[in-house]
Formats: structure tokens, sequence, C-alpha cells
């Protein structure tokens, strides 16, 4: 089943968010995104939704920030500096003016968002924000989980019940076609009756008449025995 579920969690200077989407599969596929995290942290989310979801297609996606960084940004001063110099030579090339700061914060890399984790203790932290994010947004998203499994656990209750009923209903059906047929069949033989005609003089007639010789017995000296034709 489908479901969606978010949380929220800080530990010290770190604010986790979680998002967690899960839709039908066949099996259970897990995918992490956002942001970088160490292989300790991944195994230890993998554990938790194994441990919360049996099957489906499930992604994770992780953002974390520090609350003292303003903006929740940084500037890579190296990259800023390898951008700068690749438009100024391309500038000078081409006999342009040279690049403006908007131009090379917006290149790749210059800007970055805070969620790296540079020592044990702020990757210590982030586990703690991140895992306890991790265990809101799946309760989260066993609730919504839980509501549509209940949904249509009522949706299927009540297509069976006018199955149930479609079913009474034909047997009803069935158990009279019966005594339909029936009744059709006589009325079919008496009309049959009434519309041919019977002579009633010829049949007297046949009914007088003996049997001929062909079905008459033979006599004792094994000739066959004068058969009696009505009278005309």
């Amino acid at each position: 089943m489908t479901g969606y579920g978010r949380g929220v969690a800080d530990h010290g200077e770190l604010r986790a968010t979680v998002d967690v989407r899960a839709v039908n599969h066949r099996f259970l596929d897990l995918k992490l995104r956002g942001a970088q995290i160490g292989a300790a942290l991944e195994d230890a989310i993998g554990a938790r939704v194994r441990g919360a979801i049996e099957r489906g297609a499930v992604v994770v996606a992780v953002n974390f920030a520090r609350g003292t960084a303003p903006g929740g940004f940084r500037i890579d001063a190296e990259a800023a500096d390898r951008a700068y110099r690749v438009l100024a030579e391309l500038a000078a090339r081409l006999a342009l003016p040279g690049p403006d700061l908007a131009l090379v914060v917006a290149q790749p890399g210059v800007v970055t968002t805070d969620d790296r984790l540079d020592d044990d203790g702020a990757a210590g932290s982030a586990a703690a924000a991140v895992l306890g994010a991790l265990d809101a947004a799946l309760a989260q998203l066993g609730e919504m989980r839980a509501a549509e499994g209940a949904a249509l656990a009522a949706e299927l209750r009540a297509r069976l019940g006018e199955l149930v009923a479609a079913r009474d209903h034909i047997a009803a059906l069935a158990g009279a076609v019966p005594q339909q047929l029936a009744r059709r069949l006589l009325d079919r033989v008496k009309r049959l009756s009434e519309e041919v005609a019977v002579d009633e003089a010829r049949l007297a007639r046949r009914s007088r008449c003996t049997p001929t010789a062909r079905t008459s017995p033979r006599s004792w000296s094994g000739s066959p025995a004068t058969s009696i034709r009505p009278a005309r």
C-alpha cells in the first residue's frame, strides 16, 4: 500500500528532516536520497525501515542543517576561485567583460547546503537526529497505510456483499426455471392441440379395425389367416 510520512527531530545544533514515501512493490526496495551520510547511518536507516515495512518501494529522503548556520548554506571558497578563473579566461578569450559575483555563485558546487558532517561529534548528533526523525516519519507512514488498508477492506466487504446478493438472486431465478419451462411447454402443447383438427369419424373407424394378414397369426395348417378389412 502507498503512504507518506515526515518526521523532524533536533539534536544539539542539528535539525533533521526525514521524508518517507512508499508505493506497492512485491519486495522491499529501499532508496536513500538527500544529504550525504555515513555508511553506519545508512545501515541504521535500513534496519529501521525493514523493521517497520515488509515490502514496497520505499524512498527515504534525509535532510539536516545546523541551527546556527545563517540561511542553512555555505560557500565553498576554493570552488568559487576555480569557477572565477575559468569564467575569466573564457571572457578574455571572447573579449567580454569579466564574470560578476552572481555568475560565480551560480556555478555548481560554489554554494552548498550546510549538511556536511566534519567531525565525529557532529556525525553522532546527526545520527541521533536522523533516526529520531525517521521514527516519526515511519509512524506517520504506518498510520496512513493502516487507514488506507481499512478503507480498502471496507470497500472489499461492500463488493462481497453485492456479489452474495447477486448470487442469491441468481439462485432464486434458477430454481424457478424448471417450472417456467414446464408451464411454457404445456401452453405450447395446448395451443398445438387446439390448432389441429381431429376427424372423429375416421378415428372411430380406425379404432374398429382388426389385425391384417401381416399381423394376424398363422393357422395350424401353416396358411395365413384371411384378413378382415373394415367395411367402406
